[in-house]
C-alpha cells in the first residue's frame, strides 16, 4: 500500500518544457529534447535518490550517452500503449481488467488482447486501437490503468488526506483524485483544474503520485477536450506550438520562450512557429 499524502502542485508543464529544451540547428527546438531527466514528453522521470528512471513501458533511448535522458516506448512492455496491462504496486504485470494475455506461451510479451485477439477489440487484427487496419496505431488510445484507494485507509486519523489514483512513472493522463472525509474518499475530479488555475497556470491534466506527494500536473493553452494522449506538434498560428497531449490541448509561445528563457541560456528577440518541414519553433534575431 501506498503511502498518503499531502496535496501539493506540480512545477508547471511550462516550466518543465523549457527545461527539456535542447538546442538545434538554426536554434530551433521543439518540446521532448531530454536534455534534463523529466523534461517534457521525456518519458522519463526522477527517483526519490535522484537517479532518472524510464516511465513504465519505455527503455533510454539511448543508454550510453549520460546526458540524453529520452526513453523510447517498448513494443509489447507491460504499460505501453495498447498493451492493455499495467504494473501493480508489487512490480508484477496484470491485464486490464477485461483482457488477458495475448501470447500466453511468450514470458517476454506482455500485451493483452480481449477475445477477438487483436489488443484493441476493434477486430481488425492490427491491435493499435483505431479500428482502420493499416497498424499506424493513430486511434485515441488508452490512459494508464491507476489504483484506487482502499476504503479501510480512510480513517479518522486519515482525515484530509489525498489520494491519486497514478504514480509519476504512469503520468497524469486518466488519473483521479480523492480526499479522505469523514471515513469516506470522496472524488474530485477538478482538483488538478482549481489548483493549476489558482496558481496562475492555465489548466490541469491531472494528478500524479510523486512517492512522497501528490502533485497536481499543469499544462499552457485552452486546456479544450481533444482526443489524442500525445498527438503531432502543428502551428496553431505564427506563434503557438500546440499539440494534444493527454486528451488536453496545449500550446506553447514560442515567442515568449525565446526570449525570456531561450535556447541553452541563450534568449533571442523573435520567435515563431515554423511548420515547415515539421511544425517547431524558430529563434532568431533581428
Amino acid at each position: 500500500m501506498r503511502l498518503l499524502k499531502n496535496a501539493n502542485r506540480a512545477p508547471s508543464l511550462t516550466l518543465l518544457l523549457a527545461a527539456g529544451f535542447g538546442l538545434a540547428a538554426g536554434c530551433v527546438f521543439t518540446p521532448g529534447n531530454a536534455s534534463e531527466c523529466g523534461s517534457l514528453l521525456s518519458h522519463s522521470h526522477e527517483k526519490s535518490n535522484g537517479d532518472c528512471q524510464c516511465d513504465e513501458g519505455y527503455a533510454f533511448a539511448h543508454p550510453n550517452d549520460p546526458d540524453d535522458f529520452e526513453c523510447d516506448e517498448i513494443e509489447n512492455a507491460c504499460g505501453s500503449a495498447f498493451s492493455n496491462s499495467h504494473l501493480n504496486n508489487a512490480g508484477d504485470c496484470l491485464c486490464d481488467d477485461g483482457y488477458e494475455w495475448c501470447d500466453e506461451t511468450d514470458p517476454a510479451n506482455l500485451a493483452c488482447c480481449p477475445p477477438s485477439g487483436d489488443g484493441d477489440g476493434d477486430g481488425d487484427g492490427d491491435g493499435d486501437g483505431d479500428g482502420d487496419g493499416d497498424g499506424d496505431g493513430d486511434g485515441d488510445g488508452t490512459p494508464p490503468v491507476g489504483e484506487s484507494p482502499n476504503a479501510d485507509d480512510c480513517t479518522a486519523e486519515a482525515e484530509g488526506f489525498v489520494w491519486c489514483t497514478h504514480t509519476e512513472a504512469q503520468g497524469p493522463w486518466g488519473s483521479k483524485t480523492y480526499f479522505c472525509e469523514s471515513s469516506n474518499w470522496v472524488e474530485y475530479p477538478n482538483w488538478a483544474d482549481e489548483d493549476c488555475v489558482s496558481s496562475g497556470e492555465d489548466f490541469g491534466f491531472g494528478c500524479v503520485d510523486t512517492g512522497t506527494e501528490v502533485v497536481a500536473s499543469c499544462g499552457s493553452g485552452s486546456g479544450d477536450a481533444c482526443d489524442d494522449g500525445e498527438g503531432e506538434f502543428f502551428c496553431e498560428d505564427t506563434d503557438l506550438l500546440s499539440q494534444c497531449l493527454y486528451e488536453r490541448m496545449t500550446s506553447y509561445s514560442c515567442q515568449t520562450h525565446c526570449e525570456e528563457i531561450g535556447v541553452d541560456g541563450v534568449t533571442y528577440e523573435f520567435g515563431e512557429c515554423n511548420a515547415d518541414p515539421a511544425a517547431e519553433c524558430e529563434c532568431y534575431d533581428s
